[in-house]
């Protein structure tokens, strides 16, 4: 039987306590926050924007939910329509989407949230994505649409 030694996993613990300082360190202010919020970035990014004064714990807690969730939404949604900004049907859909979504009980935001609240809310979404969409991504996008009009996979 082996004696056990408090000094036996401090090297290891050493490592690894170094190693995530410097991660930690590293991480800029909005990435920390992320972290501390339990969220990826994108997601802090929807978090913010839905967001307003005066909410309780368990509202904060449901507009967490319902960033994670509008953004997998949003992200399958908009991978699957290729160059939706550039047809105002499509922005149109995209935008309706949006609104459904945060308006729905099932789905989205607190009751506390007022019609016009959501209204405001839905538009400063659908304006982010549409800005957010940088040349990288519209690249892989293009890409993407390329291959679905081929039928390459």
């Amino acid at each position: 039987m082996r004696n056990w030694s408090p000094d036996y996993n401090w090297e290891k613990d050493h490592v690894t306590s170094d190693a995530l300082l410097k991660f930690v360190s590293k991480l800029d202010d909005e990435q920390a926050r992320a972290l501390r919020e339990g969220l990826d970035e994108p997601t802090l990014t929807l978090f913010d924007l839905l967001t307003k004064e005066e909410l309780t714990p368990a509202e904060i807690k449901q507009i967490k939910q319902v960033a994670v969730d509008l953004y997998a939404r949003l992200r399958d949604e908009l991978a699957r329509i290729c160059d939706w900004e550039q047809k105002q049907a499509t922005r149109d859909q995209v935008k309706q989407t949006m609104f459904d979504f945060l308006y729905s009980d099932a789905t989205g935001l607190p009751e506390s949230y007022s019609e016009d609240e959501i209204t405001m809310k839905s538009n400063l979404v659908f304006a982010t994505s549409s800005r957010s969409n940088n040349t990288a991504r519209r690249w892989r996008r293009a890409d993407h649409c390329q291959r679905r009009r081929t039928g390459v996979a």
